[in-house]
């Protein structure tokens, strides 16, 4: 009678704990350029965004990328933002598999002439 008590305790907290965690990937943005950055917004393919007015030089910033909707969905990230003259610039990178970030974070840097992601 233990046994089973244990085990349907056990059952019940597995499901529960599983149903509140969030999928998703930590981001992390950091603007090494000289220039503000604005309209900032990393997503996954799909609906999955997270997004930021503007990131000063030398800003570094944080957030999360629910990616809770897109279960079932393979497909990469794309990071893009406008520059001061208003030129749209982006990269793709990186991999999930059936809505699941095979990573747990990602580095964005913003430099002068490129873009840095790095999976972590």
């Amino acid at each position: 009678m233990r046994r089973l008590f244990l085990l349907l305790l056990n059952c019940i907290f597995c499901f529960v704990s599983c149903s509140y965690i969030k999928q998703g990937i930590d981001i992390e943005i950091i603007n090494s350029s000289d220039e503000i950055v604005r309209d900032v917004v990393f997503l996954a393919d799909g609906d999955a965004k997270i997004m930021w007015e503007q990131i000063e030089p030398n800003q570094k910033i944080k957030g999360f990328l629910d990616m809770t909707h897109t279960l079932g969905v393979d497909g990469s990230y794309t990071f893009v933002y406008l520059d001061k003259e208003g030129n749209k610039k982006q990269t793709a990178s990186g991999y999930y598999t059936n809505g699941k970030p095979l990573n747990k974070k990602v580095v964005c840097e913003i430099q002068n002439d490129t873009i840095i992601l790095n999976f972590q």
